[in-house]
Formats: C-alpha cells, structure tokens, sequence
C-alpha cells in the first residue's frame, strides 16, 4: 500500500493495513484526490469493496481516527485507554 500511494501518503491520504481514507480540506478538492486514489488502485490492481467504501463523510469515527473540519486526529477515547494502563511496580511488570 506504501509503494501504491507514495506521494499521496499524508497530502490527501492515510493508509493503515489494507483500509484508506482519503480527506481534503475543500470540498472541491474531493474528486480530484478520488480520481488520484482510483487511478492507482487500478494501476497496482487494488480491488475495492463497495459494501465498505464510504464517501463524503464530513466528521466521524474511522480506524479509531476523529475526522472532522479540523483534520484527522486520534480518538480521544484510545488516548485516555492508553493512559490509563498502570505503571510496572518491578521489572516482571507486576
């Protein structure tokens, strides 16, 4: 996937596994970055499935990602999760 997107890879796209998001900022933006996204799935023969695709999706959950009008951050809740793992008391982790 890293070598299908290069270039694209944090400019219009976030890649994790086999799942891609593509954003923009404009909404006109939107169609020139999908025709960018189509057209190198075609060229390294990306197979999509279109019951898991989801287009123009203004804010949400995605891949434990918040995407909204401020960009994609982490959801806060894998933030407090992480947090919230206590500290080791000896070097066995008990």
């Amino acid at each position: 996937m890293d070598i299908a997107f290069h270039g694209l890879i944090s400019q219009s796209v976030v890649v994790y596994l086999d799942n891609v998001t593509v954003y923009c900022k404009k909404r006109e933006e939107q169609m020139f970055h999908l025709k960018q996204i189509f057209e190198r799935c075609r060229k390294y023969d990306i197979s999509l499935n279109p019951k898991k695709c989801v287009f123009v999706v203004l804010d949400g959950n995605i891949l434990g990602h918040v995407i909204s009008k401020k960009g994609i951050l982490i959801d806060p809740k894998r933030i407090k999760a992480i947090a919230q793992i206590p500290f080791p008391h000896n070097k066995k982790g008990n």
